[in-house]
């Protein structure tokens, strides 16, 4: 994100224009709002399903090692690290790139580990 306000190196980021983005459709469940139905696909005869949104703040990040500039080695997989794991706390869609190895965004518990594994296994 090296040029961007705020943003610190190292991190690439994609998406969060402060509004919610459209992510996926899914069933339609009890009490949700009749604003979310996806009205023209239901038109076409597909079932009732509802569009999700990510939350405001939700980003996808991709987070390389090329660009910190750090040159102590360890310091550069422990801020990556500290990255990964508040990417996961914020709920934003994340990835990692280390020379040899990219492992494209995703989240959750299985991406967290994938990501602090490459980290801790990683061999400069």
């Amino acid at each position: 994100m090296p040029g961007a306000p705020g943003r610190r190196p190292g991190t690439h980021s994609e998406g969060s224009t402060g509004a919610d983005e459209w992510r996926t459709l899914r069933p339609f469940r009890e009490g949700d709002s009749p604003r979310q139905v996806d009205w023209k696909a239901y038109a076409r005869e597909a079932p009732l399903l509802v569009k999700e949104y990510s939350p405001p703040g939700a980003e996808t990040r991709m987070f390389e090692f090329a660009r910190l500039t750090d040159p102590d080695i360890e310091a550069r997989i422990s801020q990556l690290a500290r990255w990964v794991v508040d990417a996961e706390a914020r709920g934003d869609r994340y990835g990692l790139a280390l020379p040899g190895i990219c492992i494209p965004p995703d989240r959750g518990p299985q991406q967290r580990h994938r990501c602090l594994a490459a980290l801790a296994a990683w061999q400069p």
